[in-house]
């Protein structure tokens, strides 16, 4: 499995941390999951 490992610029965690708890920690688990498999392979363009 690859491991990776995920860099919030400062100006976006600016932005994460004035967003309203919910919102904040619904995106903080999206980004966290990322690695999981969330990526789908892409396909030839037609």
């Amino acid at each position: 499995m690859i491991q990776y490992k995920i860099f919030i610029e400062k100006r976006a965690q600016k932005f994460i941390k004035k967003l309203p708890k919910q919102d904040k920690v619904r995106l903080l688990k999206a980004i966290n999951e990322l690695p999981k498999g969330d990526i789908k392979p892409m396909q030839e363009m037609l």
